[in-house]
C-alpha cells in the first residue's frame, strides 16, 4: 500500500531560496506518472499493462491536495500549482475553488481534462453549465495509448480520435489480456 503522505524534505531543500528563471511559481509532483500513475493522476480504470489500483482514487486526490498544501504552508511566498484534479470530474471546479480559497494552492493545473474539453476553464469562469459529455471520465485510454506509442487523446468521447486508424489498434490492446 502507498503512504497517505510523502516527505517534503528534499523538495523543500531544493526550493529553499531558489528562483528558477525568475519564477516564483512551482508545480509539485510526488511520483512518476509512468510507474505509479494512480498517485499523480488518479483514475477509475486500470491502465493497460500496469498494476492493479491499490485503493479508492479519491484517496490519491486527497493525498495530492494535502501534499501540495503542506508544501505551500512551508513556503507561503511561492505560488504552488495543485494537480491531479481530473478524477473528481464535474466536481473539479468546486474542489479547485475550495483549495485556492483556503490557500492550499495558488492555482490549479488542468491536464487530461483539456484533451477533449479545452474550453472548460472559460465555461467555469463564465458561470456556464459544464458540458458533461466532454468531461474526462478518467478511463485511462489516453495513458494506455501513449504507453503503447499511440497518439494520446480522448479515445472515449472525441470523434476525432475515434475516427483514426489507431483507434482500432487501441481497441485491440484494451481487449487483449496482459
Amino acid at each position: 500500500m502507498f503512504p497517505s503522505s510523502y516527505s517534503l524534505t528534499s523538495l523543500s531543500s531544493a526550493s529553499r531560496g531558489s528562483n528558477i528563471a525568475g519564477s516564483s511559481s512551482y508545480s509539485t509532483s510526488i511520483k512518476s506518472a509512468y510507474y505509479t500513475y494512480h498517485v499523480i493522476r488518479p483514475g477509475s480504470i486500470l491502465v493497460k499493462g500496469s498494476y492493479s489500483l491499490p485503493g479508492d482514487p479519491l484517496v490519491s486526490v486527497a493525498r495530492l491536495i494535502n501534499t501540495t498544501a503542506r508544501f505551500k504552508k512551508m513556503h507561503p511566498e511561492l505560488i504552488i500549482m495543485g494537480s491531479g484534479y481530473s478524477y473528481p470530474q464535474e466536481w473539479l471546479p468546486n474542489i479547485a475553488q475550495h483549495v485556492i480559497r483556503s490557500g492550499k494552492a495558488g492555482f490549479i493545473g488542468i491536464g487530461r481534462m483539456v484533451l477533449y474539453y479545452p474550453e472548460m476553464i472559460a465555461d467555469v469562469l463564465a458561470g456556464k453549465t459544464l458540458k458533461r459529455n466532454k468531461i474526462c471520465r478518467t478511463c485511462s485510454r489516453c495513458t494506455t495509448a501513449s504507453r503503447y506509442r499511440l497518439v494520446s487523446g480522448c479515445y472515449l468521447t472525441d470523434d476525432f480520435y475515434r475516427s483514426r486508424p489507431k483507434y482500432k489498434e487501441l481497441t485491440k490492446i484494451l481487449q487483449s489480456t496482459i
